[in-house]
Parts: C-alpha cells; sequence; structure tokens
C-alpha cells in the first residue's frame, strides 16, 4: 500500500503515542498524512472535512472514548475502516468491538502489528466496496431486464431488516440478510420470463442462483439462503422440501418479506408472457389483508414466530433511513 497516499485520522489524547503510530508507519513504507484529535467535536469535523482512509483510535480518553467514536464513524463514513490502537484490552472487549464494526485491534506495546493490520483494512475495504459495487450492477440488470420486479429486491431487503432488527441478529447476519434479500431473485436473470411457461421452470430459479453466488467469493456465505428462500415451514417447498428450522433463519425471513411485498406491491408478480398459475400471482391487496395472510399461513408456509415479529413491527409507511442500511453494508 505503499504507493497510495493515505489520509488517516488518529484519535489520541497522549502526543507521544501519536508520534509513536505515526513512526511505525512510515517505518513500514505507509505514505500518509494524519489529523489527531482528542474530542467528539474534532473528530466529526475531520470526518467531515478531512475525509479519512482510515482511523486509528484509543479506547479511552478525557472526554471521548473509542466505542462512542466508532459508533459515529459507522453512521457516517461505514466504508472507512477503524482500528482501535490501545493499551491492555482485554478478550472479551475485543471481540465487542469486533461485533461493533471494528476493523481490528492492536496493542500499543505491539505496534509492529500496525502496518500489517492497515494494509489488511484496506484490501478488505476494496473487496468491500467491489462487493456494492457489483451488487448494484447486478440489481440496475434485474431492473432493466425484469422491469416488472424493478424495485422488488429493495422493498424485500428493507422488509427483511425489519425482522433482523426485531429478533436481534447480529450485524454480520445482518449484512448476509440483506446481500441475500437484495440478490434473492438474481436466477431469473438466466430465464426468459416472456418464456416462461410452467411453474417448473419458474421453480428453477432459487438453484440458478445458487450456481451464480457460489462462484463469487463475497457471496458464497449468501448462496445457501438464496437457494433455500421458497422453502416452506411445513416442509413443502423447494428445492430441497427442508422443514421448520432447518431452513436458514434467514431464508424463513426472505420467504415472508417476499410474501408480504408480492401481496401489497401491483408489479412484484406481475409476469410477461403466458400465466405460470393462479397461485404465483396473487393480487394487489390492502395492508391489513395481508398481514391476516400472513398469519394464517404461519406454521405451514412461514415460520410464526417470525411472522409475529414482523406484524408487530412493519407498518403501510415502513422504509428504512439510509444510515441503517449503510451501517448492514
Amino acid at each position: 500500500m505503499g504507493e497510495k497516499h493515505l489520509r488517516i485520522l488518529i484519535l489520541e489524547d497522549v502526543p507521544t503515542d501519536a508520534e509513536l503510530i505515526e513512526y511505525e508507519l512510515r517505518k513500514g513504507g505507509i505514505a500518509f498524512s494524519s489529523r489527531r484529535v482528542q474530542t467528539k467535536e474534532d473528530f466529526m469535523k475531520e470526518l467531515k472535512y478531512f475525509l479519512p482512509d482510515i482511523i486509528l483510535a484509543d479506547y479511552k480518553l478525557p472526554s471521548f472514548d473509542g466505542l462512542s467514536a466508532l459508533e459515529i464513524a459507522k453512521e457516517q463514513c461505514p466504508a472507512v475502516p477503524f482500528i482501535f490502537v490501545s493499551g491492555a484490552i482485554g478478550e472479551d472487549f475485543a471481540i465487542e468491538t469486533i461485533k461493533k464494526g471494528a476493523t481490528d485491534y492492536v496493542l500499543k506495546d505491539r505496534l509492529s502489528r500496525l502496518v500489517r493490520a492497515i494494509n489488511r483494512a484496506l484490501r478488505e475495504a476494496e473487496e468491500k466496496n467491489y462487493e456494492i459495487h457489483l451488487t448494484r450492477v447486478l440489481l440496475d440488470a434485474m431492473d432493466s431486464g425484469i422491469s416488472e420486479k424493478r424495485g422488488h429486491s429493495k422493498r424485500i431487503a428493507e422488509y427483511s431488516l425489519l425482522i433482523a432488527y426485531a429478533i436481534n441478529m447480529s450485524e454480520d447476519k445482518k449484512r448476509r440478510l440483506y446481500y441475500a434479500s437484495l440478490l434473492h431473485d438474481i436466477g431469473f436473470l438466466k430465464i426468459r420470463i416472456q418464456d416462461v411457461i410452467s411453474r417448473e421452470e419458474f421453480k428453477m430459479h432459487p438453484q440458478l442462483a445458487y450456481e451464480m453466488l457460489r462462484q463469487i467469493h463475497f457471496y458464497a456465505d449468501i448462496a445457501p439462503i438464496v437457494l433455500h428462500h421458497h422453502e416452506r415451514y411445513d416442509g413443502k417447498g423447494y428445492p430441497s422440501g427442508l422443514k421448520g428450522e432447518d431452513i436458514p433463519l434467514e431464508s424463513r425471513i426472505i420467504a415472508i418479506a417476499e410474501a408480504f411485498d408480492a401481496m401489497v406491491s401491483k408489479d412484484s408478480y406481475k409476469y410477461v408472457g403466458k400465466v405460470i398459475n393462479d397461485d404465483v400471482m396473487p393480487s394487489v391487496c390492502e395492508f391489513g389483508h395481508a398481514i391476516e395472510e400472513l398469519k394464517n399461513n404461519a406454521g405451514t408456509q412461514f415460520d410464526p414466530q417470525l411472522v409475529e415479529k414482523f406484524a408487530n413491527t412493519v407498518t403501510p409507511e415502513c422504509t428504512f433511513p439510509l444510515q441503517i442500511i449503510q451501517k448492514v453494508r
């Protein structure tokens, strides 16, 4: 990474500690400019105007703390790697920081690890940016190629996140769920909707999506979720006939979100060409009726506990703020 000039924001109240960090970076061949801050106000100011490529933060400061800084950074610049550089740090705290979105942590008495940690964090961030870009390209291909599904995947992602937050799903699982929701119908890119004349052809799309996604390493963990999003809680779904909790949790969530969107959106399942089957072309219905349909099919088609969570959370005006979506990414 030595060829790139980095902007590094250092949250540190001890000037000599910041100098030691900078010395280690220069010794490691990293070209950079840095800003040191120690208050919340200055931290937020530099996030906005300095636009750091990476953040290095101490855990405890006199008037601020690293976890609060991490929370702010995840809201304002979620793609920027955040590394704790601190004194003695317990294993429980280290695990907690990673769960909350920190990229890594380095002990101050082991600064020789810092350059490796930064290089790894930047590689991961670059890969993440590529993942986001590729996902957008695939969604655009879906929306432009199959106009009847325009916006469907994004709505499914929002409905799915409602359930994820209601059951306190971990951040990592929320991320997997979010991307699986966005790409759950990607298999349709390999199907000419105009030529579909049987339900069996329609039912091929989860398997086609699985084969597409599992070959891309940053999508590999969501491929099984996408594969099983048409399973039923009673075991009568497809492609594998999985039953109950044998169905991945994320797949069970997407099944509810997709069914709900099919009922309340006039475009979700309107196909060009020949009719496949009445039972895959639900009519548009009122919000309350859609909720009742989910409840009526809880325990057979859907996970009953997840249906209850969704019914108690969703509203007709439901939409997720952009900062929540960015945090999940």
